[in-house]
């Protein structure tokens, strides 16, 4: 913030800067030179100044338009310097002792009929739950969200919406875990313009997926 406050008021100094020289610095220098100063600061100096307004607007619309376009690519070398970070981060957590429990713990009983969403559903969901906010924010966009965890959002919703229905209806509450379906959906969104498979997945093939995850998160 404050060197892009630095750079709008050094636009302003050149701007004001030319505007004195155009009050100032010219009528004097006009004065060393009789023979210019009928024709620059003279009854006969209206095409001169013309030109000279006309070269000033063309500069300073040139130092505000440079100026705003690097501010510009600065701004998304930010965002995207804060994407990386924002994923680094996310993927430490998943791979974290206490996140590898609770995608073992989920995965095992996520079959349970009571649909209970206990410590370890929560730990998942709230995880899938973020993502969809960063989505929703726009800290991501839907390609670098598929790369990364198409898969986990495919398998872990198909695993957990009974839950999850069954926990609004109780509560009363419908915006519990909204933005993890909203993730869901868009990558339903995503598949479909790729033309590639995503979500209607069979029982069986949810709990080949459930197994492999128990077993991948044994360190944890």
């Amino acid at each position: 913030m404050i060197s892009l406050l630095w750079r709008l008021a050094v636009v302003a100094l050149i701007v004001v800067s030319f505007d004195l020289s155009y009050l100032y610095v010219v009528p004097y220098l006009s004065s060393l030179w009789p023979p210019c100063s009928k024709t620059v600061w003279g009854s006969d100096s209206s095409w001169f100044w013309t030109m000279v307004q006309a070269i000033g607007t063309i500069l300073q619309a040139t130092v505000v338009i440079g100026t705003l376009v690097f501010i510009f690519f600065q701004l998304r070398a930010q965002g995207r310097a804060n994407m990386l970070q924002a994923l680094g981060t996310l993927d430490d957590r998943w791979n974290s002792p206490p996140t590898l429990r609770a995608r073992k713990g989920a995965c095992a009983s996520y079959t349970d009929p009571s649909l209970e969403i206990g410590h370890n559903q929560q730990i998942v969901l709230s995880f899938f739950e973020d993502i969809g906010l960063y989505l929703a924010k726009k800290v991501f966009d839907s390609e670098v969200v598929w790369s990364k965890w198409s898969q986990e959002i495919e398998y872990y919703w198909l695993m957990h919406e009974p839950h999850v229905s069954q926990f609004r209806q109780e509560s009363g509450d419908s915006t519990w875990y909204d933005k993890f379906e909203f993730l869901y959906r868009e990558m339903e969104k995503f598949a479909k313009k790729a033309d590639v498979p995503f979500g209607n997945k069979s029982p069986k093939e949810i709990n080949k997926y459930a197994t492999w995850e128990v077993s991948s998160t044994e360190d944890g």
